[in-house]
């Protein structure tokens, strides 16, 4: 006998199985900073599956000797935007002409803060509607600043962010499986 729950599995395929579909199809064009690392580069590559225009913020652009681990993604239609988040003035061509910036940088203060809030910076300028900045861990919104010195990092650069105007959307998934099973998390 097959369970109500086989049958409703094999009548509902997982979306994985098939090309995504939206009723409406995706024309913005979205920024990713921090494409050349594991999360980054799978939400470009989700971004391009769901039909929007992908750049890419690399610094030193396409010269970048990480250009070529894109190479997937500017083969299907992704473009690398040169760019440095230390760089006010690249950072303002990369974000010209788009309206959601996506950022999963990794790093310390001069990344996650600084770095952050110069790119929400000039998205705002150039007219981006949202913001997602990376903050892609476990909630911090109830920590005191004492409790998780990278997580109050993160606390921080969404009061910048915000402080700028630039709506934001934070993704706090909690951990991913990918890196709780890896040898340096023991």
């Amino acid at each position: 006998m097959i369970s109500a729950s086989a049958t409703w599995a094999a009548s509902h395929p997982s979306p994985d199985l098939k090309p995504r579909q939206r009723k409406y199809p995706m024309t913005q064009t979205i920024l990713i900073a921090g494409a050349t690392g594991w999360l980054g580069r799978k939400i470009a590559q989700e971004a391009q599956g769901l039909g929007a225009t992908v750049r890419l913020l690399l610094r030193g652009g396409s010269t970048h000797p990480k250009a070529e681990s894109l190479k997937a993604l500017t083969t299907r239609g992704a473009i690398i935007a040169a760019g440095d988040l230390d760089d006010e003035a690249s950072l303002l061509r990369a974000t010209d002409g788009v309206g959601v910036v996506i950022s999963a940088v990794q790093g310390g203060p001069e990344t996650i803060l600084d770095g952050q809030l110069r790119l929400a910076k000039a998205a705002k300028a150039n007219g981006a509607w949202r913001m997602f900045p990376s903050d892609f861990a476990a909630t911090y919104k109830h920590l005191t600043a004492d409790e998780h010195p990278f997580l109050n990092l993160r606390a921080r650069a969404d009061a910048a962010i915000a402080e700028t105007g630039l709506p934001q959307t934070n993704t706090v998934n909690g951990g991913f499986m990918e890196t709780m099973t890896s040898p340096f998390m023991g």
